[in-house]
């Protein structure tokens, strides 16, 4: 190896365990031990085959952190806001790119300790993802020693919009879903645009951090995988989880989905295809949390996927309405404390909160027409061909960004 990459790869990662390190002291030792573990396992699995109790030592070096942080869900009655306070930040994300390596330990013949580490650690993605593969990261690593003024330009522009969706939309228009959430007593009206509303507030808040991460591994010349594709226009649930998290959802599949339906000898293949998806909401449920809000959050979309399996295939509208009110209950249920939930006083009457709930309903749809319209006529490359566009777009994203930065929250993911 060239000592100018690695004196790279040294660098990055040293820079990446400090910057663990500041957000949170614990995760830096955890990765550490969990990495070597890892390691271990994969190479010795390499040599010998596949041993079951290698991978159970694989399973437990993970998951038994994992979980014990999880189950301070048990013990908290705040919001996903508070809940960052107390969970290492990441721990859920390297730890599914940590077991997918060694799960995939026969493509990874020629792995190597610092190349893993930094593949566990490389900070845009380690606090919230993407999950990428080992396989796909380390092609790449070669990159990270040259210089690339269109990446870097790439990336910016990715940071830039992320941090314009993060700060700006979410702090001049989400106000008004916290003051709907103040309200003891709301209308039907109010409640369903808290509901709907609460899906929009996780996807700008999941899908901008994915933005900065994709664009800072970028300015690196790292490619990372996209996470969002427009999931708020999915028709029907194959399409929302084709669009919705998808590096997560494919993790799901391929980890526990497919091995399943594999296992599972009961009934035809209509009902072992069921129970399969019931066995990846409940793995999804638990790992958003030992909460019950986390547990409502899969049964939500179980009821949904129902529901939508009740309508034709062809009923584009009706098929929209119930997926998206059904992941955006699931979401609802996930993201507010269930105190407030609970402390509602529901009645069917005309009176509306209607300084609250309009703006959010407009902001809604015209957030769901724009990105229809940013999808179509593919707005980053048309924004990056153009030499007095990108500046514009970049600039003024920042600026705006700046500007209410001090007003900004952290990101709901970095919870789990």
């Amino acid at each position: 190896m060239p000592k100018r990459i690695r004196v790279t790869k040294i660098s990055v990662l040293f820079l990446s365990l400090t910057f663990y390190t500041y957000l949170a002291e614990q995760l830096v030792l955890i990765l550490l031990i969990s990495s070597l573990i890892d390691f271990f396992v994969i190479k010795k699995l390499q040599r010998t085959g596949k041993q079951t109790y290698l991978l159970f030592l694989s399973l437990a070096g993970n998951l038994i952190p994992l979980l014990y942080y999880k189950s301070l869900w048990l013990q908290f009655e705040g919001s996903l806001k508070d809940f960052t306070l107390l969970v290492p930040l990441g721990i859920s994300f390297y730890t599914f790119k940590s077991l997918k390596t060694v799960f995939e330990y026969k493509k990874h013949a020629k792995i190597k300790y610092l190349d893993f580490l930094l593949y566990l650690s490389f900070f845009p993605t380690v606090l919230a993802g993407p999950i990428n593969s080992y396989e796909g990261f380390s092609k790449q690593l070669n990159q990270l020693a040259k210089f690339s003024f269109k990446n870097i330009e790439h990336g910016l522009l990715r940071i830039s919009l992320g941090l314009f969706k993060k700060v700006f939309l979410l702090t001049i228009f989400f106000p008004w879903w916290d003051e709907l959430l103040s309200y003891s007593q709301i209308s039907i009206i109010d409640l369903t645009t808290i509901i709907f509303s609460s899906s929009l507030y996780l996807f700008i808040d999941f899908s901008a951090y994915c933005d900065i991460a994709i664009g800072g591994a970028k300015v690196f010349s790292i490619d990372i995988p996209e996470n969002f594709k427009a999931s708020l226009l999915a028709t029907d649930f194959r399409k929302y989880w084709d669009r919705q998290h998808i590096t997560m959802t494919n993790w799901f599949k391929q980890f526990i989905f497919f091995p399943s339906l594999k296992i599972i000898k009961i009934g035809n293949s209509k009902t072992r295809v069921s129970l399969a998806m019931i066995l990846v909401y409940i793995v999804s449920s638990l790992w958003h949390g030992l909460y019950p809000g986390a547990i409502v959050f899969g049964c939500s979309f179980l009821l949904g996927e129902f529901v939508r399996s009740k309508i034709s295939s062809q009923a584009r509208i009706s098929g929209w309405i119930v997926t998206q009110f059904f992941s955006s209950l699931a979401i609802f249920f996930l993201i507010v404390p269930l105190k407030t939930i609970t402390n509602f006083k529901l009645h069917f009457g005309f009176d509306i909160h209607y300084e609250s709930t309009l703006p959010l309903i407009s902001f809604y749809l015209t957030y769901i027409f724009l990105q229809n319209l940013t999808i179509r006529y593919q707005f980053i490359n048309q924004v990056q061909k153009s030499r007095w566009i990108y500046p514009l777009v970049t600039g003024g994203s920042l600026f705006l960004s700046l500007l209410f930065w001090s007003e900004s929250e952290s990101f709901l993911y970095h919870s789990f």
